[in-house]
């Protein structure tokens, strides 16, 4: 299987926004993913920054795919954890309501807020000891970064850390 990331795409994430992009006819993240599921698609992502959750979730209640037959990811924003654990938990619950799920297979940091990040990660930590999440881990961590997680004191270790290669956003 694939993964299937569609939503909105902030002008900031690729030159392709800016120049315009593919062209032809824009269609909804529900369209998309309809689509993705019914060709064999079972992971697909989300974040609350790519603003597709409900659209995914409408695509997912709609096809008929059993749950446990689908891999969900999920990422929380920058200004979700800048305002703290009651603000991460709230838009957790957002999103699992959005999608139509009591938990996401991976929920991850989108980034490594300063003087936020290992707070958050923590948090993290206690959602997936209820049971809200399966896995967790990071996104555009860079190593030093993983260090001031690890010397924070976190018990469970990152799944993943994702990155994003593309050529329009390359790392040197």
């Amino acid at each position: 299987f694939g993964r299937y990331k569609v939503g909105f795409t902030p002008a900031s994430a690729s030159s392709a926004v800016t120049t315009g992009g593919a062209g032809g006819t824009e269609r909804t993240a529900e369209e998309c993913v309809s689509d993705a599921l019914s060709v064999g698609y079972r992971s697909l992502e989300c974040a609350e920054f790519y603003g597709n959750e409900s659209e995914v979730g409408k695509a997912i209640a709609s096809s008929g795919i059993p749950r446990e037959e689908l891999f969900l990811c999920s990422k929380v924003w920058t200004t979700t954890i800048e305002k703290g654990e009651d603000a991460i938990r709230a838009q957790l619950d957002r999103t699992l309501a959005d999608l139509g799920t009591d938990y996401v297979d991976l929920y991850l940091v989108h980034w490594p807020v300063p003087g936020k990040h290992v707070d958050a990660y923590k948090t993290l930590e206690k959602l997936c000891r209820e049971g809200k999440c399966r896995n967790i881990g990071l996104s555009n961590y860079a190593v030093e970064d993983y260090q001031e997680l690890k010397d924070g004191g976190i018990e469970i270790a990152p799944a993943v850390n994702q990155i994003e290669i593309n050529p329009f956003l390359y790392r040197k």
